[in-house]
């Protein structure tokens, strides 16, 4: 099974930093065995006065390709290393996209250049995500990070589908 793990809103300016953060979720999934990872990207979002980021607005996204039925298990460890994880005063979200159950994926890319471009709220990125069978979760503060988690997984799928 393959998926895509996004996550935003993860530090502040002390902390290390949300592309820290997803690497070590990637790594500790190879670690316990359960899917072989990919990179983490880094995804640019809108830079704007509405929208609270700690210094460039930018969400971390990396695939996996899960080994059996371990997708409750990721999403589960996932959510819980955030809760542990995140610094404090940050709003983190946590985006997990099964690739093959997407649909329509034109409408996840399209949040996600959305959102380079335009202030989204909670609500729309929580619609969308139900209505494409997509896992998205707060883990904190206000739990503002679930926009660029979601839009994370849409840059990500659309820089896969580009190329």
């Amino acid at each position: 099974m393959r998926i895509l793990v996004a996550i935003d809103d993860t530090d502040n300016l002390e902390s290390r930093g949300t592309g820290e953060i997803a690497s070590l979720i990637a790594g500790a999934l190879q670690e316990k065995g359960w899917g072989t990872t990919s990179i983490v990207t880094r995804h640019q979002l809108l830079v704007h006065p509405d929208i609270p980021y700690t210094s460039h607005n930018s969400s971390m996204c990396f695939a996996a390709e899960l080994h059996g039925d371990r997708l409750e298990q990721v999403i589960s460890f996932a959510g819980a290393f955030l809760d542990h994880e995140c610094a404090e005063g940050s709003d983190p979200g946590l985006c997990v996209a099964v690739l093959d159950r997407v649909g329509p994926a034109s409408e996840l890319v399209s949040f996600g250049r959305r959102a380079k471009q335009e202030v989204i709220t909670m609500t729309e990125a929580f619609t969308l995500a139900a209505r494409l069978g997509v896992h998205l979760s707060e883990h904190g503060g206000t739990g503002q990070g679930v926009i660029g988690a979601l839009a994370g997984a849409g840059l990500r799928l659309w820089a896969t589908t580009a190329a």
